[in-house]
């Protein structure tokens, strides 16, 4: 079939961009076209997907970025002078929307850029802190911690001693020289500081009730400062602080925003798998110091039981629920004989403590 008509088009598509015949309607800001011959509806090309192309056999072309191929329209086709008008007019809004708004495209893509360099920077800070932080700084990031938190805390000097001198007998880390310390407070919860500064407050030492639920509270707060499970916290909490030190360049925020986490510290909460870890890698500790292991689930069954009369600050950062005693009680089973001695220096030590809180 011979096509001459004027209100014919040419739609080129496929790979060989074999041409079709086609007829074209354009209403609504939109293209539409349809077979020649049937008048079957082929596909709808919106304006603002519409570009020009160079001319093609006498005829003007367009193509659209949401199909592949093009079509051309030959000179006295009905729909070609809208077609245009349309096209150049859409282009005149996009640049003029272009222009009006430029301010606020480039500020909003500033915040979209910040706010993504954000979640990297802040993902990643906590990541590359763990890797670049010596121990010996460490160490020295815990004392600056620990005396930030003394400002507003009374250390109880008498059950302090007894207790560094409980701690001694026992092999706590071979990375840190761990210290104890005993705090004045109703508040029943115990802490440690990265670099290995342990606090118990004095409420909770009321609630223990042998010397094996001591070791295993000093156990578990050890096992936190030996894996470094502090720093990790800190440094996650501070990432805020620690991203807009570095935007600004001011290297001497780092210190800053983790400095003021300082009163954070009894916050600081341990996921399960955490607190699953420092529960077994104290029990090893006791294993190895021949100290009955029992006192772990002794002393989370203490805190449990606190629990159900009144909160208990120990169990909201450290929560000793039912499935981390079942842990515990099915590590000990696994042992088979669980090794134990007398250790009457300790149980003498615990005495002391028990004696001046």
């Amino acid at each position: 079939m011979q096509y001459t008509d004027e209100h014919i088009a040419w739609l080129y598509v496929g790979e060989n961009a074999i041409a079709q015949p086609v007829r074209l309607m354009y209403f609504q800001h939109a293209l539409h076209i349809y077979q020649a011959d049937h008048a079957a509806f082929v596909l709808k090309w919106p304006i603002y997907s519409i570009q020009s192309l160079p001319e093609s056999n006498g005829r003007k072309c367009f193509q659209s970025n949401i199909s592949k191929g093009f079509i051309e329209i030959p000179y006295g086709h009905p729909v070609l002078t809208a077609l245009e008008k349309d096209i150049q007019s859409n282009r005149k809004v996009v640049t003029r929307l272009w222009h009006q708004y430029k301010p606020v495209w480039a500020i909003s893509g500033l915040v979209l850029g910040v706010l993504l360099l954000y979640m990297g920077v802040t993902k990643t800070l906590p990541w590359v802190g763990m890797r670049l932080i010596s121990r010996e700084y460490e160490v020295e990031l815990g004392q600056k911690l620990f005396d930030a938190f003394l400002e507003q805390e009374e250390v109880n000097d008498s059950a302090t001693y007894w207790l560094q001198s409980f701690a001694k007998e026992l092999k706590l880390s071979p990375y840190y020289p761990v210290q104890t310390f005993v705090v004045a407070s109703e508040e029943k919860n115990a802490f440690a500081t990265p670099g290995g500064f342990i606090v118990v407050n004095s409420a909770l030492l009321e609630e223990l009730d042998d010397h094996t639920s001591l070791v295993a509270l000093l156990g578990h707060e050890a096992a936190h400062v030996n894996q470094r499970h502090g720093l990790d916290n800190l440094l996650k909490s501070a990432s805020s602080g620690l991203f807009l030190s570095l935007f600004i360049g001011d290297g001497g925020g780092i210190s800053s925003a983790l400095l003021q986490q300082a009163d954070m510290l009894r916050q600081l909460s341990y996921s399960r798998t955490l607190e699953r870890q420092a529960d077994e890698l104290g029990m090893k500790m006791m294993i190895q110091q021949k100290v009955d292991p029992r006192g772990m689930v002794r002393l989370l069954k203490t805190l449990q039981e606190d629990e159900s009369a009144e909160p208990v600050s120990f169990l909201s950062t450290h929560p000793a629920t039912e499935e981390r005693i079942k842990n515990a009680e099915l590590f000990i089973k696994n042992l088979g004989k669980v090794p134990s001695e007398e250790h009457q220096k300790l149980q003498f030590t615990w005495r002391q403590i028990k004696k001046h809180i």
